[in-house]
């Protein structure tokens, strides 16, 4: 029997919401991934052609997480076990 990540695996190269399931649930370790600091300051907002957008909520955050991009980059895709990431868009939070 197939465990699920293969499943995944195999139907991700078939179809782009796989790909969109994969990235969420690799972020569900983003504050491993990021660091307990930039997770607290940061939000998942989209996922689009290998592009993952994030806000954040204070310009000292926005800047730290500009500065980490190429690390973060290679830790989320070390966590999907290939490369779908291939950039990080940081933007500032609008506030409500």
């Amino acid at each position: 029997m197939k465990r699920f990540s293969e499943v995944l695996d195999s139907l991700s190269f078939k179809n782009s919401v796989y790909e969109q399931l994969r990235v969420r649930m690799a972020l569900e370790h983003w504050k491993d991934i990021a660091g307990d600091a930039l997770a607290r300051h940061s939000k998942f907002h989209d996922f689009a052609h290998g592009v993952l957008y994030f806000c954040c909520d204070d310009p000292l955050w926005l800047s730290e997480a500009s500065f980490l991009k190429t690390q973060l980059i290679s830790r989320i895709n070390a966590v999907l076990g290939k490369e779908l990431v291939k950039d990080i868009k940081f933007r500032r939070c609008r506030s409500d």
